[in-house]
């Protein structure tokens, strides 16, 4: 055997307890050691994993773009919500501007009184198609009776058919209006008829204030009509003469402006009579 140089090894001194013990306490370090890690270790994995399935990658719960922040249990609908407040509704008529008061301007759970609306008065209405808004006004009965026609300078119609229309007008102190619608035939035209498809009325007249071009009566207005037929014959000669007396007041009995006035008299029958016309004055 070869004698190797013997070499200084310094002294160690053993551990409290023995080397065993160290051993045992130095293994138990080492796994509280590797659980701390590990436990770190998951819970970096676990707020990553919500950061992603809820919130989205890469967008931070608390940044105001974030389209599913919670804040204090109010929801945000989107991202592109508008943040510019609501527009506040505002009483119907009643303008949003200067001097206008919306409606929830005032303390919740309050009620803004109602406008008070403004009373407008229909006017009567003259016209046969319009709403009745009160109820015509009586009219006095149409007579007809029969009278010789002497006269041959009225212009006859293409049928040989007269027609003419006159106002009479009483001197009382509020005075009434006869008015006169004659259908003649001339001395040198034959008989002919009249055929009506109703039994009455058969004529009308109307009033018209002229400075206006306002229809202010009508006497067939409110006037049933009677169905059935009727025939007036008029000999050579003949006129065959309504007549109707007028009390001066309009379609409701209201008292129309004075003035000049034309009466129109028409005839309901089949056979083509032109219109007759007179001008009187209303007082």
């Amino acid at each position: 055997m070869t004698d190797l140089p013997r070499r200084s090894y310094p002294l160690v001194v053993p551990p409290p307890g023995g080397f065993e013990a160290a051993v045992r306490r130095g293994r138990s370090r080492r796994r509280r050691q590797a659980g701390g890690s590990t436990a770190t270790a998951l819970v970096l994995v676990g707020a990553l994993a919500y950061s992603i399935v809820g919130h989205g990658a890469g967008v931070s719960s608390l940044d105001p773009a974030n389209d599913t922040r919670i804040d204090r249990g109010h929801r945000r609908v989107g991202a592109t919500a508008s943040a510019a407040p609501r527009s506040q509704a505002t009483p119907t008529g009643v303008p949003a501007g200067p001097g206008s008061q919306p409606v929830a301007s005032g303390p919740r759970g309050t009620r803004q009184p109602a406008l008070p609306s403004a009373t407008v008065s229909t006017p009567a209405t003259r016209h046969p198609q319009g709403p009745k808004v009160r109820a015509y006004a009586a009219r006095a009965a149409v007579t007809r009776s029969d009278q010789a026609n002497t006269s041959t300078s009225c212009p006859p119609t293409e049928l040989g058919w007269c027609v003419s229309a006159g106002v009479t007008v009483s001197q009382d102190a509020r005075p009434t209006y006869t008015f006169t619608y004659a259908v003649c035939r001339s001395v040198r035209a034959s008989t002919a008829y009249l055929n009506f498809d109703r039994k009455d009325p058969l004529v009308d007249f109307k009033a018209v204030d002229e400075a206006h071009n306002d229809t202010v009566w009508t006497w067939s207005l409110g006037q049933p009509v009677k169905p059935g037929t009727n025939q007036v014959r008029v000999d050579p000669g003949n006129c065959s003469i309504w007549d109707v007396v007028w009390n001066g007041y309009d379609d409701f009995g209201d008292l129309p402006p004075a003035g000049t006035y034309h009466l129109t008299a028409t005839s309901f029958a089949n056979e083509t009579l032109p219109p007759a016309q007179q001008t009187f004055d209303h007082v």
